[in-house]
């Protein structure tokens, strides 16, 4: 049984069709990432599935009752779910026990109430602060505290708007990798909203890539990296490198030899996209012939993990691409270096060129 299901829901905001026909399943201990940019309707999802939108269309179910369908609309404290917002929404006038305590309404007693706070707290790594306020604490300390009172009735469903939006680089990777412990070992089931590509696949088991409204595709982190059914989702993951050609013969004929253009008509122009982590540069040994997809260094940045490397290579008219490679750790050649580049096809995708707007 689906810890949430969605079926076919759509919401309007006077004119503006912001969700459209949005079919999801959520299964029970998944992370669901809802991503996209801002504006496609994302937020609006999360909201009808915690009842703080009236659902217009469709069909909410929460681990198989329907919760609304235009008939029925349970509020939010009816649906059994955990929520945790962008300003993490801690009340100023309860300390970080008591902020954890308070949706515990269905314990009989005071201790009781208490005891379960105090072990979810412990669950964050916020036990030490049970009795602090919530300006005494730091971004990702209230968000941790956040979290633990999402957890503390034990949910079914937990529901996470941007919930790492308002920490920095370094304090967001920690708090977001202790997150998905704690939610893994809480065996609720989740469903989080984020515009981060990086974050969705670092967190989710699947990611549904929304635009205009619309679930453009679903499928596991690997599946939409290595495997996008369009630009718009390949271009969504990573910066792309993108050349202009024609298919003949079933392929596409690059500076780096000749691309598969399966199932596009002979004749069309298309797109080959390239990830910049799939140009795979080397030097070139003194007194080695220049190999034919060589290209000249036009600047080399180190980034921490990795090195970008800009490159100036011709095309077959004789113009000049400006392309960007990514390698691993340090690699950094000087300043008009000519290197080998070889192709990893499996990060190029070829699309018509219609369907790159």
């Amino acid at each position: 049984m689906d810890a949430l299901r969605l079926d076919r829901v759509s919401h309007r905001f006077g004119g503006l069709l912001a969700v459209d026909e949005v079919s999801l399943a959520v299964h029970p201990g998944e992370v669901v990432c809802l991503l996209g940019p801002s504006g496609c309707g994302k937020t609006t999802v999360l909201r009808i599935a915690a009842g703080l939108e009236r659902l217009q269309a469709g069909r909410v179910l929460i681990s198989g009752q329907t919760v609304a369908d235009g008939t029925i609309d349970l509020p939010p404290e009816k649906r059994g779910v955990g929520l945790v917002f962008q300003d993490y929404a801690l009340f100023p006038h309860l300390n970080v026990l008591d902020n954890v305590a308070f949706g515990l309404v269905d314990a009989r007693d005071t201790p009781a109430r208490k005891a379960r706070a105090q072990d979810v707290l412990a669950q964050v790594d916020m036990a030490d602060w049970a009795a602090s306020w919530p300006h005494e604490l730091s971004g990702g300390q209230q968000q941790r505290v956040a979290l633990a009172r999402a957890l503390a009735p034990r949910p079914r469903l937990v529901l996470l708007d941007e919930p790492f939006s308002g920490l920095d680089s370094r304090l967001r990777d920690q708090v977001r990798d202790q997150t998905l412990h704690v939610l893994k070992q809480s065996g609720a089931a989740t469903l989080m909203v984020t515009h981060d590509s990086e974050e969705a696949m670092f967190m989710a088991d699947r990611i549904a890539v929304m635009r205009q409204g619309r679930v453009v595709q679903l499928g596991r982190p690997t599946q939409l990296y290595c495997q996008p059914d369009s630009v718009f989702v390949a271009s969504f993951f990573s910066e792309i490198n993108r050349i202009k050609g024609v298919v003949k013969s079933g392929s596409v004929h690059t500076p780096f030899g000749a691309v598969a253009a399966d199932g596009l008509a002979e004749g069309a122009e298309v797109a080959v996209l390239i990830r910049p982590e799939a140009l795979r540069l080397s030097a070139i040994e003194d007194g080695a012939p220049e190999p034919a997809s060589a290209a000249r260094v036009l600047a080399a940045r180190l980034l921490g993990r990795t090195s970008l490397i800009h490159l100036c290579m011709g095309d077959m008219g004789g113009q000049h691409l400006h392309l960007h490679a990514r390698m691993p750790g340090q690699f950094l050649p000087t300043e008009d270096e000519i290197v080998a580049v070889d192709l990893d096809r499996r990060q190029t995708f070829v699309f018509p060129i219609a369907e790159t707007t």
